[in-house]
């Protein structure tokens, strides 16, 4: 899955050869999907296990027999316990991606009073390197007027409060 994302960055960082890239890894390297880390139990979400029973025409509340094709489809450890559905994974639990790359549409970003106003990013990155969701999670997804608004509205909440900043778009994927 693809999604947008803003980074926003002090003017003091330069947009000429590697100084860029290591000033956005530096701040979104905490979300690296492919961090590894101790081993633990993650629940699939009832959404997500939903879409399993879907994908294999089983009930949603047969967890068994979804772990059971899970395993079988899927080769991965999948078991029920009295709080649902898990499986085991040491990929870093905040990861958002797997990789990223400079969104074509702006070669170095914007300055945040220039940005774009009609932007629809997933996420923003503040510049003490938090990452905020704004409620867009699929890139280009159809979204109602008043979703657009909302997702809107919480971008700029964040985005706003940078306003000497670089605001750099990046294509994620997770």
């Amino acid at each position: 899955m693809h999604f947008f994302t803003i980074v926003l960055l002090p003017p003091t960082v330069s947009l000429e050869g590697g100084a860029l890239y290591a000033a956005i890894d530096q701040l979104i390297e905490p979300y690296d999907l492919n961090i590894e880390g101790p081993m633990r139990k993650e629940y699939y979400t009832a959404h997500a296990i939903q879409n399993l029973a879907t994908r294999y025409c089983v009930r949603a509340t047969n967890l068994p027999k979804i772990a059971a094709k899970v395993r079988k489809d899927l080769g991965v450890s999948c078991e029920v316990d009295e709080k649902g559905l898990y499986y085991f994974t040491n990929l870093n639990p905040a990861g958002k991606y797997d990789y990223w790359t400079l969104h074509p549409m702006a070669e170095h970003g914007w300055p945040v009073r220039d940005m774009p106003r009609d932007l629809l990013a997933s996420a923003v990155v503040t510049p003490d390197g938090q990452w905020h969701d704004t409620g867009e999670v699929i890139w280009d997804r159809d979204l109602t007027a008043a979703e657009r608004v909302a997702v809107r509205e919480r971008m700029h909440a964040l985005v706003d409060r940078y306003p000497d900043y670089r605001a750099i778009p990046l294509g994620c994927h997770e």
